[in-house]
């Protein structure tokens, strides 16, 4: 009786832990990505993202270098499973998507 009870109660344990691992870097959630889209919204499907350092520097409409059009910019990672997904924003929306090991 107490052995069926452990095993119970780890199967339940088991359950509960493999239900908060749901899978974010699927290939309908990468489609389902598209230009425009806030931050938010690409975090509420796949999760929050690692960002990337910026690097470098842009060159403004009077040929100088200017950090302003880098720092409008933002670069996120997402790693699961061998895949990644890669997202660039610019202004807080989507304006670039890749992705590898699909």
């Amino acid at each position: 009786m107490r052995v069926s009870r452990g095993l119970a109660a780890f199967a339940v344990a088991c359950s509960l832990l493999l239900t908060g691992c749901e899978q974010r870097l699927t290939e309908d959630n990468y489609e389902s990505i598209g230009d425009g889209m806030t931050i938010d919204e690409v975090f509420s499907i796949l999760g929050d993202g690692e960002k990337q350092a910026a690097a470098g520097v842009g060159i403004d409409s009077s040929g100088l270098m200017s950090r302003s059009q880098q720092d409008s910019r933002a670069e996120y990672l997402w790693k699961e499973d061998g895949r990644t997904v890669t997202i660039m924003f610019r202004d807080g929306k989507v304006i670039y998507k890749t992705k590898s090991g699909f």
